[in-house]
């Protein structure tokens, strides 16, 4: 036969499905403002990015985007604004997608592990995600992820200005720290959000009997035991490429650099592809990019 049926037997539990319906409205009701503050933050990054050069030593915003000179490849460059505009709303998308894959295992319990694969991956785009490009760990190849942020934005971020440029206050940049701060606030609520649906799925996994059939095609054991081998090895690459990150934004620090953001803006993997290969690719690859 090429394929065998096992029936897990059982019905719905009608109390665990009340529960993690309700569990979800809830959490759906805390995302609708979160998300809307999120794309607000976003969108006052991309704008003061877009102001950058028009701002001066009076103006909170300068702090943000200092040392930022007009386009002459200067290596002490802060490329935060745009990481962080690009940052929200990749989770914006992950949290929605996440939403959207709870629901239908809820909906429909044949859906349940596949409610548990992109909870868990939305887990880990709004953490430590980054494109499988490069290879090679380069900070200023990288995105921007959960983490690097976190590590960025503290208190004393911008003590370390270089006196060779007219750089605001230091008492000024205060109120650009608080607007970091709450921006991160807004990231880590929906980070909740998303630990939050990604137990509904367990739970609802767990304690809900399936009354669905398991099939499986003959043979597919051993492909389902690579699952897991090769699931460790992804995380792990993210996590060696955030201790990277990390001891990079360390180096700065302690270099009295720590106004420095030297990672690129987050993208879901839809890169340019290398310049290197694009003349064996169709011009509709990269031109419509």
């Amino acid at each position: 036969m090429p394929f065998r049926l096992n029936r897990w037997g059982g019905v719905h539990n009608e109390e665990v499905d009340r529960k993690a319906i309700m569990g979800l409205k809830i959490l759906l009701l805390v995302a609708i403002p979160t998300v809307m503050a999120s794309t607000v933050f976003a969108g006052m990054y991309a704008w003061i990015q877009g102001r950058q050069y028009g701002y001066t030593v009076e103006d909170w915003q300068r702090c943000l985007v200092a040392p930022n000179k007009g386009g002459f490849g200067v290596g002490d460059q802060t490329l935060f604004t745009g990481s962080a505009a690009t940052f929200a709303m990749k989770a914006i998308v992950f949290l929605i997608l996440s939403f959207n894959g709870v629901n239908a295992g809820l909906m429909d319990h044949d859906m349940l592990p596949y409610a548990l694969f992109v909870s868990f991956s939305g887990l880990l785009g709004m953490t430590i995600y980054r494109e499988s490009s490069p290879i090679q760990p380069e900070p200023r190849a990288m995105s921007v992820t959960l983490v690097t942020l976190t590590k960025f934005i503290h208190p004393h971020m911008y003590a370390d200005f270089p006196v060779y440029q007219a750089q605001p206050d230091p008492s000024l940049c205060v109120h650009a720290y608080h607007f970091n701060l709450a921006f991160l606030v807004s990231q880590y609520i929906m980070l909740l959000l998303a630990v939050g649906l990604f137990s509904i799925a367990v739970y609802t996994l767990v304690y809900s009997p399936r009354d669905y059939l398991d099939t499986r095609l003959d043979g597919s054991r051993n492909a389902m035991l690579l699952v897991p081998v090769i699931m460790t090895g992804y995380v792990l690459t993210l996590l060696a490429k955030e201790i990277v990150a990390v001891d990079t934004m360390q180096v700065l620090q302690d270099s009295q650099l720590g106004y420095m953001f030297m990672f690129k803006k987050a993208d879901m993997g839809t890169s340019l592809p290398p310049p290197s290969i694009r003349p064996f690719l169709p011009p509709s690859v990269y031109l419509d990019a």
